[in-house]
């Protein structure tokens, strides 16, 4: 019985003869080397390449983060409930902003005022759950709530 050699660009053979006696090639195949990018840091984005010039801010508000821009008239947030409409609030959690000038401030001095607007729902999404070969299938529905913020005043 002879072994017979595949032709590779480049074979790694790794001989097992240690394995109690029995002898066994292993023919490892390596991959074509891919072109990886190295790894970018957050500091690519204080380059004038990728800095947009719109103010904006992150803030967080009841657990979640939205991003509101300059223009921003409406922002929707999750259903705050007992809000009335024409009740003010102002966003205290201001985790990073960008002035008009490009410069990217983490937290800061930035006042962003709002007032509630209304409730209302979203769209109705189905949700369909299936087992084959079991007889199971489930349709269910669902519309989540939200509520509607007017932007008033967005300062930096």
């Amino acid at each position: 019985m002879s072994r017979v050699r595949i032709p590779s660009p480049a074979p790694k053979e790794t001989s097992a003869a240690t394995t109690g006696g029995f002898f066994i090639t292993f023919h490892l195949f390596s991959h074509i080397p891919r072109k990886r990018e190295p790894f970018q840091a957050i500091s690519h984005l204080h380059s004038a390449k990728f800095r947009n010039k719109k103010m904006f801010a992150i803030v967080e508000f009841r657990g979640e983060q939205y991003r509101i821009e300059e223009g921003a008239k409406q922002l929707r947030v999750a259903y705050i409930d007992g809000a009335e409409a024409g009740a003010k609030m102002t966003f205290d959690k201001v985790l990073l902003a960008q002035g008009a000038d490009g410069k990217i401030a983490l937290g800061g001095a930035i006042k962003i005022d709002a007032t509630f607007s209304e409730h209302d729902r979203d769209e109705k999404i189905i949700v369909f759950k299936k087992k084959r070969r079991k007889r199971y299938r489930v349709t269910n529905g669902h519309k989540q709530n939200f509520s509607v913020l007017n932007i008033n005043s967005f300062t930096i």
